[in-house]
C-alpha cells in the first residue's frame, strides 16, 4: 500500500472501537483514584498505538472546498461521510466502503 492509498474499515466496527477508546477522556475526567487515572491514560496509549500505522489525512483547505461543492448538490449523505468523500476527492483517491455513496449521487 502506497502513502497515497487508504483503507476504510467496516464503519460500524471502527466507530464502536473509537467510541470505546475515546471514552478514555471521560475515564480520566471521572477518575477517583490513581488506578482509574492510569486506566484512562492507558486507553489513550492504546488508541495511539492502534492508529500509528495509518496515514491520517487532514480535512484541509482543498477538502473543505470539495465539501462545500458536494454539499451544494444536496446529496443524501450525512456530513461525516461527505467529509470523508471530500478528503478523498481532493486527493484523487478512492474510498472503499460497505455502502455505496454513488447510489446517493456522490461522485466518488
Amino acid at each position: 500500500m502506497t502513502t497515497h492509498e487508504t483503507r476504510i474499515l467496516d464503519k460500524e466496527a471502527e466507530l464502536a472501537e473509537i467510541r470505546a477508546r475515546l471514552g478514555a477522556h471521560n475515564k480520566i475526567q471521572q477518575a477517583k483514584n490513581a488506578e482509574d487515572l492510569f486506566k484512562g491514560y492507558r486507553l489513550i496509549d492504546t488508541l495511539l498505538e492502534s492508529y500509528s500505522g495509518f496515514e491520517v489525512l487532514s480535512f484541509d483547505h482543498d477538502a473543505i472546498t470539495e465539501f462545500f461543492s458536494l454539499k451544494s448538490l444536496n446529496l443524501r449523505i450525512n456530513k461525516l461521510d461527505l467529509r470523508i468523500a471530500s478528503i478523498a476527492l481532493s486527493r484523487s483517491m478512492t474510498v472503499v466502503t460497505a455502502t455505496s455513496p454513488t447510489s446517493a449521487g456522490c461522485p466518488i
